[in-house]
């Protein structure tokens, strides 16, 4: 079984591989001649590539030309023994005490946000992504982690999920290792190239009519809550943490402020929006005013946790598809800005999303331009480009 040996360098900001040098018997980190004169890259980390049951594998092996002669003659020997059909076991690694594994760091920066009551979803997402890079990375350790080994993460998902994906899984990733309460490991992607391009994704707002069938088939409570979302632009955590005193009836605001269990994503997160007397009225009217804290609490009395799967059984009865929270915050942006006529209002919307400027209110108003009738005018005349006119005398 053949068995190659990769460097990976720093270069122009960049980690290409390149195939490594021997020297006889001699594994150096060789990677040519300047003017006669051999250049080396000392602090080269080093790779194992071969098949191993039909799959390419990338095995890191660490930065010791010595010690990698000595990786690659155990692998070569294991690759060999499986062509043989012996049983190879892979050993495992004893325990260090006192030296955190990859997944005590987990369990443990899991059992962190928990104990923070971060949003159930969230620490979910975290538990899923996490697993997989511990079933993907083939260190024990915590501070075993080397950059090369996110790089190689990042790669892996790069060939089949789309950047903003992996750019998410791979930001998971170093938080964890920033943020464990195990240990601290920072520092490790240094490059802009390390992280995949995180692309902005167009708006996408629900249609009249989308709405409409989501009113008609709403029960009042499923309706109220749809026109919070709708009224405000407020995320779904937002929703779930306004308190009946966070609702100024003199001036009809809503404000979205810090609890002692939670605070809102950004600094900029601290804000008050305005909703119509209508609105109002109805928050104040509905069943457990007076009684309770939340304005929309759960079914048992604690947060709302579940308002994705609300509307998600709503749009099923409704005949709506792709329910999303998002949407909703979507189709209040493109709203506000299509009645926004100066830049002082347009910025006011920006304030109301929770924004600190006007950088992603940019995607709202380019949408719009993009949708707007005189782009579609626009569009229509280029499909009579070429085509005769008839000339009238």
């Amino acid at each position: 079984m053949t068995v190659s040996v990769l460097m990976r360098i720093k270069e122009g900001g960049k980690r290409p591989y390149i195939r490594a040098v021997w020297n006889g018997k001699k594994l150096k980190p060789f990677i040519g001649l300047m003017n006669g004169v051999e250049v080396t890259r000392p602090e080269a980390s080093y790779y194992l590539r071969f098949v191993d049951e039909g799959k390419n594998t990338l095995e890191p092996v660490g930065k010791d030309p010595a010690e990698v002669l000595t990786f690659l003659a155990v692998r070569q020997a294991t690759l060999e023994a499986k062509a043989n059909g012996v049983q190879v076991v892979e050993p495992v690694r004893a325990k260090t005490p006192g030296r955190p594994s990859i997944q005590e760091a987990i369990d443990a920066y899991l059992d962190k946000l928990t104990r923070k009551k971060k949003y159930e979803p969230t620490i979910k997402s975290k538990r899923y992504e996490l697993g997989e890079f511990a079933k993907f990375c083939k260190r024990h350790y915590v501070d075993e982690i080397t950059s090369e080994d996110l790089i190689d993460f990042r790669e892996h998902f790069l060939l089949t999920k789309s950047d903003r994906t992996v750019y998410n899984k791979l930001i998971s990733v170093v938080t964890w290792l920033k943020h464990n309460p195990l240990l601290s490991v920072r520092g490790l992607l240094e490059y802009p190239d390390d992280y995949p391009q995180k692309v902005d994704t167009d708006p996408e707002p629900y249609t009249d009519e989308d709405l409409r069938k989501l009113k008609q088939a709403a029960t009042p409570r499923e309706r109220l809550i749809l026109q919070f979302f709708l009224s405000t632009g407020c995320r779904d955590q937002e929703v779930a943490h306004v308190e009946f005193s966070d609702l100024d009836r003199e001036h009809n605001l809503v404000r979205i402020h810090k609890k002692p269990d939670w605070k809102p994503k950004t600094a900029a997160g601290t804000r008050s929006i305005p909703i119509s007397a209508a609105l109002m009225r109805d928050l104040h009217e509905q069943p457990g005013y007076g009684s309770q804290r939340l304005v929309f609490p759960a079914s048992e009395g604690g947060c709302n946790q579940h308002f994705l799967r609300l509307f998600k059984d709503l749009g099923v009865r409704a005949g709506v598809d792709k329910i999303k929270l998002h949407r909703f915050r979507d189709s209040y942006a493109t709203h506000q800005l299509r009645m926004a006529k100066t830049f002082d209002e347009i910025y006011a919307v920006a304030k109301r999303m929770g924004h600190s400027n006007l950088d992603t209110i940019k995607l709202y108003a380019e949408f719009l331009k993009n949708t707007s009738p005189e782009a579609q005018e626009q569009a229509a005349h280029m499909d009579s480009l070429g085509e005769a006119h008839t000339v009238t005398q």
